[in-house]
């Protein structure tokens, strides 16, 4: 009686409008009273679930240049946005103060140098000098001592023989002597020999003139005889030539000092050396390079030419963009899914629509962000074309686990207030409401709980908002099943 009502009103306010068909217009009665449909045959199919995640781009490195020494800036030949390889010129500051300084220190190190030659040569020739001032001091007080035993003992003729040979050994070391006294003292005329080499030498020379004319006196002793007062002489030799000997044996205790003078003499060159390449290393430090491998791109410049750079303030920022990294957050329930090295589809900002890059996942996160409760995961994209840049927001797509399910087209579910239901035409021809659970969905695909739809059902796609359950329903076509794209 309402329908009947409603379409009498319906015809009654076409009728005063003017609006009413004419019969050629009015459209027969469907006699068949069932509900028109189109079905699909229910399979199990693999489906893989599809991860949605946002986030920002990030520098695969980010450096902060300095400067390593003070100074006026001479150069900033790059500005901002500029590409830069590594090597090329960021920045150089006025060397000219440490180019000084190197040279100082150079001139210093010569110096060290120097001093060290001076007191090896002094060493080497006072040690030869008291080497030899020893070795006369004994042979004096054994030809002493010789000429004692000769007065007190009487000598025989191979003693007379010794002693003729000590003088001729005497006098030929008087003449060494000499000749080495002049060299000596023709040196230091020429300031190539010191005072103390040229007193050296010469009281050497004084010492061997001294020694032969004891050997001689000894001979002739030996050869005439001794007498009393020959007696006195010779002992007074032997004592004599032991004070000789002690002299010479204290004055040897003084190399001692000479070689701690040549080693300070040798430290003072190392610490030249190392204030030479201290001085280098500041020069060096003048240039600034860019020190990131490949390319990166200059973000921030606070520097100009003619300002002071201090040392430690940032002058100027780098970004190695070659590679940039997205940075998403996932949750730990999808996160297990996510292996390094996998290949993930990306969206960024500003691309062509329906553009997708190639990320590569380099690092998952063992660790979730206290706040999100989500684990950082890294995916490393390709910047060729420099288009990418830092803060860029970007949203990947990595696959994360796969069902083999009863796949449904996902407007084919109906959501009621007693959850997702979809309507299927059961054995009696009818249709028949039956409650789903949605486990997965992708590109209008949803998966369903297995053993709620039997295999094989044939669940209506077309008319199911027009059929209640047990209405009839009239099969007008079957469509293929779905298939996951």
């Amino acid at each position: 009686m309402k329908r009947m009502f409603v379409l009498t009103l319906l015809l009654g306010v076409l009728q005063w409008s003017g609006c009413v068909p004419s019969r050629a217009e009015v459209i027969p009665a469907n006699p068949d009273k069932r509900v028109p449909v189109e079905v699909m045959s229910v399979e199990k199919s693999l489906l893989t679930e599809i991860g949605d995640y946002s986030g920002t781009l990030a520098p695969r490195k980010s450096v902060t240049i300095t400067a390593e020494v003070p100074g006026k800036v001479l150069e900033v030949p790059v500005e901002e946005g500029d590409w830069v390889s590594k090597g090329d010129l960021l920045l150089k500051i006025d060397e000219e103060p440490y180019r000084l300084a190197e040279e100082q220190a150079l001139s210093n190190l010569e110096g060290a140098k120097l001093a060290v030659a001076q007191a090896e040569s002094n060493l080497a020739v006072q040690t030869k000098t008291l080497a030899a001032q020893k070795a006369q001091a004994e042979a004096a007080l054994a030809m002493s001592q010789a000429r004692l035993n000769m007065v007190e003992n009487g000598a025989r003729p191979e003693e007379k023989r010794q002693t003729r040979a000590v003088v001729e050994a005497a006098e030929i070391n008087r003449d060494n002597a000499e000749s080495e006294y002049n060299r000596v003292q023709a040196l230091y005329e020429g300031n190539a020999a010191t005072k103390q080499m040229l007193d050296s030498t010469k009281a050497a020379f004084e010492a061997a003139k001294a020694q032969y004319s004891q050997a001689y006196q000894t001979h002739r002793l030996v050869v005439k005889g001794p007498r009393e007062e020959d007696k006195d002489s010779a002992r007074a030799a032997v004592r004599q030539s032991q004070a000789m000997l002690d002299a010479a044996n204290a004055t040897l205790d003084t190399l001692e000092i000479r070689e701690r003078e040549l080693e300070n003499a040798r430290l003072q060159v190392k610490m030249a050396q190392l204030a030479v390449d201290n001085a280098q290393l500041n020069r060096s430090k003048t240039v600034i390079t860019s020190p990131v491998e490949g390319q990166a791109v200059l973000v921030v410049r606070n520097i100009e030419i003619g300002e002071m750079a201090a040392p430690g303030a940032p002058l100027l920022e780098l970004m190695d963009l070659q590679k940039p990294r997205l940075v998403v957050g996932i949750p730990g329930a999808e996160v297990r899914f996510i292996k390094d090295g996998e290949k993930v589809p990306v969206e960024c900002i500003g691309d062509p629509k329906g553009l997708r890059r190639d990320g590569i996942v380099v690092n998952v996160g063992s660790r979730s962000n206290p706040t999100s409760t989500t684990f950082p995961v890294d995916i490393e994209l390709s910047n060729e074309d420099r288009s990418l840049r830092a803060g860029l927001i970007c949203e990947a797509y990595p696959e994360l686990f796969e069902h083999t399910l009863p796949l449904l087209p996902r407007d084919a579910i109906m959501d009621t207030e007693e959850g997702k239901v979809v309507m299927i035409v059961g054995e009696d021809g009818l249709a028949r409401e039956t409650s789903v659970t949605v486990v997965a969905e992708r590109n209008g695909i949803a998966a369903i709980k297995e053993g709620e739809i039997p295999a094989g059902s044939k669940l209506i796609v077309v008319g199911e908002r027009l059929a209640r359950d047990g209405d009839a329903v009239n099969i007008r076509s079957e469509q293929e099943p779905v298939k996951a794209q």
